[in-house]
């Protein structure tokens, strides 16, 4: 079973042009599930906190936001590569100067009770996981600073 989680944690509304760079940067590779993404995209983009069933009021709209997740063709690296590649665009055109910063921390959980469920780190008995932070400062002296972390989440710090 797959888990999503869709939303802007940045803005909570896109503007219609940012619901349309994103559908059409998301490669699907069929036209009508770009034209049904951008539906959801409206949809979800004016009601971020609510659920599926809560967003779309009728159950026929609802039923294609399932099937919609539910095709084989919709994975969540091509949401996130969509959404990526919009706000890029949209940064590349808006600033002159963007720093990427980029961090791996290994966090060593070695004796830890769960320690048999994690994955080796620099050595085979060391046990732990990486976290991988990424940076992005842009603008006039970096004011806006986005932390995208491993899972995809973002936070804007002012």
């Amino acid at each position: 079973m797959k888990k999503w989680c869709i939303s802007n944690k940045i803005n909570t509304t896109m503007t219609a042009q940012e619901i349309n760079s994103i559908s059409t940067n998301a490669k699907f590779g069929d036209k009508r599930l770009n034209l049904r993404f951008e539906k959801i995209l409206k949809t979800l983009s004016k009601q971020v906190e609510c659920s599926i069933p809560q967003a779309f009021k009728q159950w026929g709209q609802t039923k294609a936001m399932y099937r919609f997740l539910s095709n084989k063709k919709v994975n969540e690296e091509i949401i996130l590569a969509s959404h990526l590649s919009s706000w890029i665009d949209t940064q590349i055109s808006k600033h002159s100067v963007i720093l990427a910063i980029h961090d791996t921390t290994e966090l060593d959980l070695t004796g830890k009770r769960s320690e048999d469920q994690l994955g080796c780190l620099a050595y085979e008995k060391q046990k732990g996981f990486f976290y991988t932070t990424l940076c992005y400062a842009a603008g006039k002296a970096y004011r806006r600073w986005f932390f995208i972390n491993i899972t995809g989440d973002a936070t804007l710090l002012l």
